[in-house]
């Protein structure tokens, strides 16, 4: 008997996601943090990092202040949190590139930035896989 992997192959992202704001990184991800945060000018622009629909634009939960969530299919999720101000409704289309919120400080941390995260198939990935310019 040959044991066979049946689960359904994870989604692949083919090519990078776009920066969700022009800033520093300075929250990397791990197992406790399942996040990258990007620290920037309270009020920046923030971006969506792929084309896809808002599932969510109001308060999150658990201390992430105000926060939105794009559904990009195939089991691919981007998260941003910390906002000060959301700038999308739940249920709208958003392209690569288009302004969903402000960087805030909403939630529990310390100062100014975005708690951006990527889900695939329901878990969480490093985003920093999947951006552009960044050092593996």
């Amino acid at each position: 008997r040959k044991n066979i992997d049946l689960s359904p192959p994870a989604p692949s992202l083919d090519y990078p996601l776009a920066w969700p704001l022009v800033g520093s990184l300075n929250g990397d991800f791990s197992d406790a943090h399942p996040a990258i945060d990007i620290g920037a000018p309270f009020g920046s622009t923030v971006y969506a990092a792929e084309a896809g629909v808002i599932t969510f634009a109001d308060p999150a939960q658990d201390g992430l202040g105000y926060g939105v969530i794009i559904d990009h299919g195939e089991g691919r999720q981007t998260w941003y949190s910390h906002l000060r101000a959301v700038t999308v409704e739940s249920g709208a289309t958003v392209s690569r590139g288009d302004p969903i919120g402000e960087v805030g400080s909403t939630g529990h941390l310390i100062g100014p930035h975005v708690h951006f995260e990527l889900h695939l198939n329901g878990q969480p990935a490093d985003p920093t896989l999947y951006l552009p310019g960044v050092p593996q």
